[in-house]
């Protein structure tokens, strides 16, 4: 059948009722529909998903969260798994303002790399299949 004119849009993911606006889950629908995901660490999804929800809670509320959210988004760090990637300034003992800390600023760093090492490792996994070799396992090195 046809593509869906949005089915690249990295913003909008396709449910049983339609689209919807989520850029991690649509982002990780691209990933599973390309077969990319064979290529990325373990990690991915869950140092994917921080970042997002993070850019979405300083972009929603600034830097000076409501005291609501600051409290949502620790109960969601420590539901998560994600306090070693944020901190956080207190006032009365309690978060403030949120930060990433400096190893998840490199994590999201090497995101970029890994998503490029993924792509390149995809693109020739494709280029192989397509002159006729058995595909490799793709968790394996030199793919």
């Amino acid at each position: 059948g046809k593509m869906h004119p949005d089915f690249w849009n990295a913003q909008v993911y396709f449910s049983k009722e339609g689209e919807k606006p989520d850029i991690a889950v649509a982002v990780r629908q691209l990933i599973t529909a390309t077969g990319l995901g064979a290529y990325l660490p373990a990690d991915f999804d869950s140092a994917f998903d921080a970042l997002v929800t993070y850019r979405n809670r300083m972009f929603h509320n600034g830097f000076e969260w409501p005291v609501e959210a600051r409290t949502k988004f620790k109960a969601l760090l420590e539901a998560k798994g994600w306090n070693d990637w944020f901190r956080s300034s207190l006032t009365n003992h309690q978060p403030w303002i949120f930060y990433m800390s400096p190893d998840f600023i490199d994590r999201c760093l090497d995101l970029v790399e890994d998503l490029l090492v993924a792509t390149g490792q995809l693109k020739l996994a494709h280029e192989r299949a397509a002159e006729g070799e058995l595909p490799h396992d793709a968790s394996a090195s030199g793919v």
